[in-house]
């Protein structure tokens, strides 16, 4: 959804509400969980934070709150959305004089003593 003013709360969810039932924009849903089919380019990002325990619960923390989309021109909605299957949540982007809003379904997570993270999936959305 393009919009030339930012919508408030009620717009976002509305949006989100519209888009609760609509189908992911790809067909291998998942696939980043595994080996990905082919002539897909996947987005995977490490960085060493340090080591222990400490650093490894403030990264999940941090993850957990979406800072990895702490930006002046991106806003997750809402950073009080759960990391589990089937969540959706929507990223508005502020463009240069126009906001765009972007559907993401959240496909699975993985919260394991050696290993956490998620994969979302934008929606085909058509609101």
């Amino acid at each position: 959804m393009f919009s030339i003013s930012r919508p408030d709360r009620g717009d976002i969810d509305a949006f989100l509400a519209a888009a609760a039932f609509d189908a992911l924009s790809y067909a291998d849903v998942g696939a980043t969980l595994s080996v990905p089919p082919a002539g897909y380019t996947v987005d995977r990002n490490r960085i060493r934070l340090g080591g222990g325990t400490e650093v490894w619960e403030r990264a999940k923390q941090a993850i957990r709150s979406w800072k990895m989309f702490d930006f002046d021109w991106v806003e997750m909605c809402w950073t009080d959305t759960r990391i589990e299957a089937d969540r959706n949540v929507a990223i508005l982007v502020s463009h240069c004089g126009f906001y765009s809003l972007n559907a993401a379904r959240i496909v699975y997570a993985v919260d394991k003593p050696e290993r956490f993270g998620f994969a979302y999936g934008t929606l085909r959305t058509e609101h």
